[in-house]
């Protein structure tokens, strides 16, 4: 996995023309396929059958395209979302233009596919749930806009982008942050946001978190990840060990802890490496996350250049507020990236949520019934 992550770094970042994109899919492909060798060994035809036989129409272009939902120890999650599964034994054609791209690229799930990671015996959120058409759904927020807090790193090239793009939309969001902001905030006043220990919106949560800044892991802590913040006067470093800490007090110190909601706010982790289990413990934000009653992750599995991830931002939540599901959102805008920037980075960005999550729409807005 490392050296798929090394990969995708060093070889996709910002393709421009065709033979550079045709050399980073080249690798891509080269060790998708050397890790399902190694991962499946004699059992690879098997298990390549078995997707030949449940997808069987699965591209780029499908009208309906596969959901899978893989179930795994959070340590030990296989990055089905990089192996080249779908039409394994066909020629892979020289990639010349968008239509030859596209080919290459659905031979993945994380282009083909809508893939929802699910960490073995985790809690699953119980949202409600509101008619869409003819079926029931999950849906975030029973008000008329969706409440997002903001974090940030002011060092990113492109942070500027990805924060005004927000504002962009208007009464359909109602923004808090972003985080560091104009005035000094310590750590602690941090902590308490992201944990939702206060309450920045009235006696209400806010429905997602977005955090657009740097995440690493070690070498100077090994066994720790640590979230990257700053703003206009001030650097904040919150480690997955102080959202440890900081949980285990909140629980202890409220009276009404026990009360607190199953469904604390969606997580989107928008920094490089920030979905990655720690190589010598498998702490990961994530697990962590989950585990404390957040409705999901979505995060990254290696580096992403900032102007792809401001980029991934915006087609997101365009797609997510429009009325796609969080899904169907995810996978357009990494098509969207694909189609945009010829660029297949898109593919790093992976979710443990329910796929079929919506934001709700205000009433006047709702024909369904």
């Amino acid at each position: 996995m490392n050296h798929l992550r090394r990969s995708m770094q060093s070889t996709l970042e910002d393709p421009e023309e065709w033979q550079d994109v045709e050399s980073g899919m080249s690798e891509l492909s080269l060790v998708g396929r050397a890790m399902l060798a190694r991962l499946f060994g004699k059992e690879l035809p098997r298990f390549l059958d078995i997707f030949d036989d449940l997808f069987p129409d699965a591209g780029y272009h499908s009208e309906f395209p596969p959901s899978i939902q893989l179930i795994s120890e959070v340590d030990t999650v296989i990055p089905l979302e990089f192996f080249p599964v779908f039409r394994y034994g066909d020629k892979s054609a020289k990639i010349s233009d968008e239509r030859t791209l596209f080919e290459e690229a659905s031979r993945f799930p994380g282009i083909a596919a809508n893939v929802r990671r699910h960490i073995s015996d985790g809690p699953v959120a119980q949202l409600p749930l509101r008619q869409v058409g003819r079926v029931c759904v999950p849906v975030l927020t029973d008000a008329n806009e969706l409440a997002v807090t903001l974090f940030r790193n002011v060092a990113l090239e492109k942070i500027d982008k990805e924060i005004d793009k927000f504002h962009s939309y208007g009464s359909r969001l109602a923004v808090r942050g972003p985080w560091p902001g104009g005035r000094v905030v310590d750590r602690d006043g941090i902590l308490a946001e992201i944990l939702c220990g206060i309450s920045g919106m009235g006696k209400r949560w806010p429905d997602m978190l977005h955090f657009a800044c740097h995440c690493q892991t070690g070498p100077d802590i090994p066994t720790d990840v640590t979230i990257r913040l700053s703003g206009e006067r001030q650097d904040v470093d919150v480690r997955l060990m102080h959202l440890e800490e900081r949980s285990g007090q909140l629980l202890v110190s409220q009276p009404l802890a026990a009360g607190r909601s199953k469904n604390l706010p969606l997580v989107f982790l928008n920094a490089c490496s920030s979905a990655v289990a720690e190589p010598m413990t498998g702490a990961s934000l994530p697990a962590f996350f989950l585990r404390n009653g957040y409705i999901g992750f979505v995060g990254t599995e290696a580096a992403v250049p900032d102007r792809v991830a401001a980029a991934f931002s915006g087609m997101f939540y365009r797609e997510f507020l429009g009325g796609q599901s969080l899904g169907q959102s995810i996978l357009q805008a990494k098509r969207a990236i694909l189609a945009g920037y010829r660029n297949p980075l898109g593919i790093l960005y992976t979710t443990y949520a329910d796929g079929d999550i919506y934001v709700e729409k205000p009433e006047e807005e709702d024909s369904s019934g």
